[in-house]
Formats: C-alpha cells, structure tokens, sequence
C-alpha cells in the first residue's frame, strides 16, 4: 500500500520527490518501507518505541478493556487481541514485534523528528543517523490535546505548521511552483471517480458551493435504492467515523437497497472551510448549512422513498437540528448526543469543553463514605446523579421544554426518531433530566430510545459496536422484524 499511494502521488503531481512520515506507530511502518518507496524526506512524530514495545501496549490496553467490561464483550475471535476498537491477529502483532524504531531501512537524505513538548526528549538521532540522514529534532505542542476521545480532541496546528516550514526550507526542486499549481486539477480528477464491487458502488462527490463538502455515496449496483441515509461524524473525525464505523454501517445497508452519503462538513476531512470557520471544529458556522447542501443533494440526485439523517456526537446536533429544519428529511437517528438545544451546539467550543473542570469532578470524601454505608444499588444512584449533575454543570441547563417541544415538532409529522445511548454517557443523563417522564409516557410507542453496555461513547468495542449498527440496521429498514432490533439492544 505504501508503494500504491507513493506512485499514485508521483502520477497526480508530476514529481519525484516524495516526503514520507506517521505518528506512533506510523512513523515506524514508515521508517520501515524506506527502501521501497524511496522518500527524498523522513518525518516521525512522536515515533513509537518500536514495534515490540507497541504491541505491549495494544495488549495492555485490550487487559484494561476486559477488566472494565463484562465477559459479553470479550472478543469471538480465536486469536489476537481487540484493542482500541480494532482486531490485531497474532501473525499481525508478530509482524508489528519484528519492527525496530527510527531505523528507516535504507538511506534518507533528511529526517524531521517531532517530540511531544511535555516529555524529555529521547535519544531520536543516533538511530536515525545510522542511515547517514540529516537529522532534526524538535519539540511539538499539543499531543495531548489531540489524543483524547474524539469529541474533545483539538488538532495540533502548531505542530502542521512546524511540518511545513521544515519541509518547505529543505526543499531544493526548482520547478516546486509549477508542479503544485497542476496538481489540485489532477487530484480532482482521481477523487471523483467510482468503484464497483462485490454488488456495490462506491462514488466520491464534491456538492455545495464551491463543490467545498466532500462525501462518498455507497449504494447497491443493481436494482432501485429503497431508502436514502445521511451520515454525520462527530467531534473532528472525518466520514469514516471512528473504526471506520459509517464504512461498516454503508456497506451492510446496500443489502438492505440502502444508499448512503457519508460527508465531511467543512473544515474537517477533505471538506474545504467554509466562510468564517477554521479548520476541524466541529460545530463551525457552516455546520446546518452543509448537512441541508447533503439532504438537498441526496433528494436530487439519489433515487428512494424516504431520507433520514444520522450522527453521532456533534453530528447528532446536527441530525436533530436539520429534521427539525427541513420537513423533507423522514428520519433522524441520533447517537450519544451531548447537546440538543438549538443554540447549544456553537455553545460547545472543543478548546474550552475539553478543559472544563466540571468534566473533571472528584469524588467527594461524603460521596465515598455515602458508598461504603449504603451497598452496590445506592452506589450506582450516585453515581448516577453526579453523572447527570456534571453533564448539565458541562452543557447547560436550558428548559425542559425546548427538547419536549422539538420531539412533538417531529412525531407530529411522522418523522422517525431514534436516540442510542452509551450507557452512562453524558448526553443519556442530559435527555433523561430534559424529557423525564414524558418519553415514557407519551412518546414510548413512537419514539425509539436503545441504550447498549458496556461502551464508551465511540463504542471502541467491536462486538458492543457490532450489536449496535445491526440495531440501527434493523432500525433503517423497517421491513425487518423489530424482534432483530431487541435483540442487538439485549
């Protein structure tokens, strides 16, 4: 894959010069394929200690997973481990062991290692000397900002800078110039093609103005689209959504006649930045207006009977704020949502959410005593009720009725509602606190409400996951018997 993308890269530009580099674990699968690819330019960022030390790691962190959740959620795979919401088998993790750090496999003649700024630097360049490069070692900012859950992760445009001076300064290719200006026309060209395979088709498109939001369409190759589907992702994390999870949920809908428009609103992914934005913030300025340009879309040029928009996290917001918008959207299905109110989500800075110290409460020395005097059921009422005092503390506490309101707003007109739950995440405690009673009472029958545990709010764990996108699945396709969709929530 790596030679792929290197010739893919010298066809669209028209150069031979190629900088090559990763994070982690992906600058030493770089530093490893050196001979192959022949890079004029090395950059390891924050570079794994190699592959035997990381794969210590992936274990360490699958240990962790199963001693916080139940023996339901272990893997069914006879091998390997499941780690951070992805399969490693054991030929992978011996292929991963046999790797070495900073030792690239043949000779480069300039190499730029990033180090996080709030730990000592390691000793990065007597390795990397070996293979008689120039080597560069600095400090980057932000690492730890950007390695956090994906809704309050902050990209490090310090360091994208750092990337491009460095680069730039070593450049020596005098027609630079000339061969960066042809290259967006021919990287359009490749990124607007399709794929056929396996009875589907995968398509890229570039749609609203400036053709600036980039998405994919997956629907089945023959016979008519029954249903059309919207996808959001959330926090600043590109179409794929975490573990490629909208990939998996696409493709098991074109069974189903099933089509699917997976976008990056702007600023994230591919997706251009839209007036007045930056780059991957989640709730930007353009947000409802990129989400109606992709209904719009859908409606004009993807044949079906209805369109549901669906999201998770931040894309959640925008799922609900767009049905509540646009009375041509059928469905909308939201998935660990934080906020709901309408002014709520540009409310919802990731810099300054990120560092709340609500999100951070510390146990009380009274809570603690109240837990050893009380047993295990009084102990999870409290853990309950701080769960739901930090998320309102966190999100705000607008009236109950603006939600209640906007839910009436949808069933009235027959628009298909359904709310999935981590269990314990924020947003389950902020619905429940909003709504009250009322869902129970008057919504049940028509509003879909599925909780699943033990997950986190990405639903790293691939078979909590799994159980998730089937009842979503099920869900999407009401042919199928809703006893499907119990049992997944089971």
């Amino acid at each position: 894959s790596f030679c792929s993308a290197a010739a893919a890269l010298w066809e669209i530009t028209g150069t031979r010069r190629l900088a090559m580099g990763g994070l982690r674990m992906g600058a030493v699968l770089a530093g490893a394929r050196v001979a192959e690819v022949d890079p004029s330019h090395l950059v390891f960022w924050e570079p794994s200690l190699g592959g035997a030390r990381y794969t210590k790691e992936l274990e360490f962190a699958a240990a962790a997973a199963r001693g916080n959740a139940s023996a339901a959620t272990e893997s069914a795979e006879s091998d390997g481990v499941q780690s951070s919401g992805f399969h490693f088998t054991d030929e992978t993790l011996g292929d991963l062991r046999s790797l070495e750090a900073f030792v690239p496999s043949g000779p480069v003649p300039a190499v730029l290692v990033l180090h996080r700024d709030d730990r000592p630097a390691r000793q990065y360049a007597p390795k990397v000397g070996e293979a008689r490069a120039d080597v560069t070692v600095q400090a980057t900012p932000g690492y730890s900002r950007m390695m956090i859950r994906p809704a309050m992760s902050a990209p490090p445009r310090k360091t994208y800078d750092q990337v491009a001076a460095w680069l730039t300064e070593r450049s020596e290719e005098a027609d630079a110039q000339e061969a960066h200006a042809a290259a967006p026309h021919a990287l359009e060209s490749v990124l607007c093609g399709e794929r056929r395979t396996a009875g589907r088709v995968d398509r890229v498109v570039r749609i609203g103005p400036e053709r600036r939001i980039f998405g994919v369409v997956t629907g089945p190759e023959h016979g008519r689209c029954l249903s059309r589907l919207l996808l959001l992702s959330g926090g600043a994390v590109p179409r794929t959504a975490v573990n490629g999870m909208y990939v998996m949920l696409a493709r098991r809908l074109v069974e189903a006649g099933v089509s699917t428009l997976r976008m990056d609103v702007a600023g994230i992914g591919e997706s251009e930045v839209g007036p007045g934005g930056v780059e991957n913030e989640p709730y930007g300025p353009t947000l409802l207006d990129d989400v109606r340009e992709g209904v719009v879309w859908m409606r004009e040029h993807v044949d079906g009977r209805g369109l549901t928009v669906a999201g998770l996290c931040s894309g959640a917001w925008a799922a609900l704020r767009s049905a509540l918008a646009h009375d041509s959207v059928d469905g909308v299905a939201m998935v660990n949502p934080i906020v709901f109110g309408a002014g709520e989500g540009r409310a919802m800075d990731v810099g300054r959410w990120g560092t709340t110290p609500s999100l951070a409460v510390e146990r009380s020395s009274a809570a603690e005593d109240f837990e050893r005097r009380f047993g295990p059921s009084l102990t999870r009422l409290a853990r309950s009720a701080k769960r739901t005092l930090r998320a309102l503390r966190a999100h705000g506490t607008p009236p109950a009725r603006e939600l209640r309101g906007d839910l009436r707003k949808l069933l009235a007109r027959r628009t298909r509602v359904a709310v999935i739950f981590s269990a314990g995440d924020d947003g389950e405690a902020v619905f429940h606190t909003r709504v009250g009673r009322f869902v129970h009472r008057r919504l049940a029958a028509r509003l879909d409400l599925a909780t699943f545990s033990p997950a986190d709010h990405i639903f790293s764990e691939s078979t909590v996951r799994d159980a998730m996108l089937n009842w979503l699945v099920s869900w999407l396709t009401p042919s199928r018997n809703a006893s499907e969709r119990d049992r997944d929530r089971a």
